[in-house]
Order: structure tokens, then C-alpha cells, then sequence
């Protein structure tokens, strides 16, 4: 518990990966990396850098607690398939706090988990279970279909309120 890994190559993972409570691992450096195999990360992070991250087509990464990626400048922390047109998975949790700026985003399938919001960034195609957004926008709640703050179609901007967002409760 409460490890944390910082990896400056590619992760491989033939079997499987489960990362115990309060494990971070964080995705370091500049050269590109490839994520290979289904994994269940506490905290994957890749932050202030700029490099491409390939993740191994139709495997899954499960994120349960934290999940930041974020470039230095615009769309520089690019997220790919290792096979172009065939997406990868990712899994996150419910209550998982998530931060993504700045990225450039193709072949994700977000499917099952939450939506994933990304921050000025680019829809490079390909994407499921994604919404990307620039910072800063006024959402307002129009409550049409329930009184969940969470549910998207409750708020203009077709997604629950970030904390870039200012937010107005009509």
C-alpha cells in the first residue's frame, strides 16, 4: 500500500496489473511509451510533459481513485491505440477524481465507466464515453430530466458542471 511507481519506459503487463490502496504510478519523461496489457491502477498520472502514450488495443485500463494527464502547452500529451482504428478501454470509477488539460485523445472507448471530461483538448476520433470542452464556460441548469446533478442533460453544455465552469442554477 501507498507505493508509487514512476515509470520513465513502456509498462507490459502480460497477466494483469492490481494496485493496492493509495499506489500511484506515473508515467515519466518524454520519449514515448506504450501501456500493454488490462491493468487496475489507484492513481495513473502523466502531468507537465510532452510525449505520445500508446495503450495496447482492446485492453482495459481501470482507474479507481485518480486519474490526471495533462500537457505543458496545447494537445501536447497525445493518447493513441497501438492499433489505428481499434480502441482501447479505459475504466473509470465512480468518485475518481479526474483531471484531464490539454491532451490530444483517439481510439478511446471510456465504456463502461464515467464520462471522461478533457479539458481544452482535441478529439482526434474515435472516442466513446468522451466529452472535450474548453475551460471557463457558463453551465446552466435546465433540470429537465431529473434532479441529479450529475445527469448531462440537466445542464447546456450536455455535462455536469467542472470546476472551470461557472455555474448558474436558474
Amino acid at each position: 500500500t501507498n507505493q508509487s511507481i514512476v515509470v520513465y519506459g513502456s509498462w507490459s503487463n502480460a497477466s494483469g496489473f492490481e494496485a493496492e490502496s493509495g499506489s500511484t504510478v506515473e508515467l515519466a519523461g518524454t520519449d514515448t511509451v506504450t501501456v500493454f496489457g488490462s491493468n487496475t491502477f489507484e492513481k495513473l498520472i502523466c502531468t507537465n510533459v510532452s510525449k505520445q502514450i500508446n495503450f495496447q488495443a482492446g485492453a482495459t485500463q481501470d482507474v479507481d481513485n485518480v486519474f490526471t494527464f495533462g500537457g505543458p502547452s496545447d494537445t501536447s500529451l497525445v493518447l493513441r491505440s497501438t492499433s489505428p482504428g481499434t480502441q482501447w478501454g479505459l475504466d473509470i470509477d465512480a468518485g475518481t477524481v479526474v483531471s484531464i488539460d490539454k491532451v490530444d485523445v483517439q481510439d478511446s472507448d471510456a465504456r463502461p465507466g464515467t464520462t471522461v471530461t478533457a479539458l481544452d483538448s482535441k478529439d482526434s476520433g474515435n472516442n466513446s464515453n468522451w466529452v472535450f470542452t474548453v475551460s471557463g464556460l457558463t453551465n446552466i441548469w435546465i433540470g429537465e430530466s431529473s434532479a441529479s446533478w450529475g445527469e448531462v442533460s440537466n445542464w447546456t453544455e450536455g455535462r455536469a458542471p467542472i470546476p472551470a465552469d461557472a455555474r448558474v442554477i436558474i
